[in-house]
């Protein structure tokens, strides 16, 4: 069931607590419309969350005006959305499945990121940046508009980056960059 695990007590302790209140909106456009899901989260006992407002839509592409939202409540600390069926739910319960998260934090010499891959593991990007040097490569032969956005991206935090060296060795890759002379 989505939300089931709930949030780690250790994102709690990041942000600061006398803020209370989190807002968050989802939306994306299917053909027909726009979906969207959102809700606001805050602070319960226990150093866990609890939804302030939790709510839904869709708005359908010819209309002039947005559809009214389906409200789930407040005071819940698991996702309501999970036991709603209708089509819209359904379709937003997709698309929040479909979400990974990343995270690169384990950046030591035996993080799978600084191994070597095969160039076929590149659909997706692993959840700790494992094929992180395939992913690339796939973007920059197929998909180079969003390779190009990528290494803009990086270059905003990390000015002295250049760009990736993506040569392959036989079928597989190792991730390494060169850097600006600039």
């Amino acid at each position: 069931m989505w939300g089931k695990a709930g949030v780690r007590a250790s994102s709690c302790m990041t942000v600061p607590k006398r803020r209370g209140r989190y807002p968050y909106i989802l939306s994306w456009r299917p053909p027909k419309g726009i979906n969207e899901f959102a809700f606001r989260l805050g602070y319960a006992a226990g150093d866990t969350f609890i939804f302030l407002e939790e709510k839904f839509r869709f708005s359908r592409a010819d209309s002039s005006s947005r559809a009214k939202w389906t409200s789930l409540d407040a005071g819940h600390k698991e996702s309501k959305l999970a036991v709603v069926d209708n089509v819209t739910a359904r379709s937003i319960k997709g698309m929040l499945r479909k979400i990974i998260v990343h995270q690169f934090h384990n950046t030591s010499r035996t993080s799978r990121m600084r191994e070597r891959w095969r160039l076929n593991e590149n659909r997706w990007l692993k959840e700790d940046a494992g094929n992180l040097a395939p992913f690339p490569h796939r973007l920059k032969t197929q998909r180079f508009p969003y390779y190009r956005r990528v290494v803009e991206t990086i270059k905003t935090v990390l000015p002295f980056f250049a760009d990736f060296e993506l040569e392959p060795d036989a079928d597989s890759l190792l991730l390494q960059f060169r850097l600006s002379t600039e």
